[in-house]
């Protein structure tokens, strides 16, 4: 998205949005996929947990859009785009995080085809 506001492209922007919207589906689901690897007795917990956490970077995330955006302004981009700058480095952070061997014996959820154990 940030490459469309550069470039002022409007199928790249719908390409970016679609990526974005991917990604936060794969996120609501990585939520409940991690509950399913709690012990059964603190499931109820850990989902508190993460549902707390997301409501905290809801509330903290806006407060930094304008640090982002000052701090790729000085990259050239356009105004308003340092958000999706911030965001986009962040969501291509975690995929390294999938090939740890976090997945506890007997888990209720099947490891994932890419993951090694």
């Amino acid at each position: 998205m940030v490459l469309a506001a550069a470039t002022r492209s409007v199928p790249l922007l719908f390409l970016g949005m679609l990526l974005f919207g991917g990604g936060s589906a794969a996120n609501l689901q990585a939520r409940y996929a991690a509950v399913d690897l709690a012990e059964p007795d603190r499931r109820a917990r850990q989902l508190s947990l993460i549902v707390w956490a997301t409501t905290i970077g809801a509330v903290a995330a806006p407060n930094f859009a304008a640090l982002a955006d000052r701090t790729t302004s000085g990259w050239g981009l356009p105004a308003l785009s340092g958000p999706f700058a911030a965001t986009g480095t962040g969501r291509c952070a975690p995929p390294g995080r999938w090939y740890a061997p976090d997945r506890p014996p007997g888990s209720a959820c099947p490891p994932w085809p890419w993951a090694i154990w």
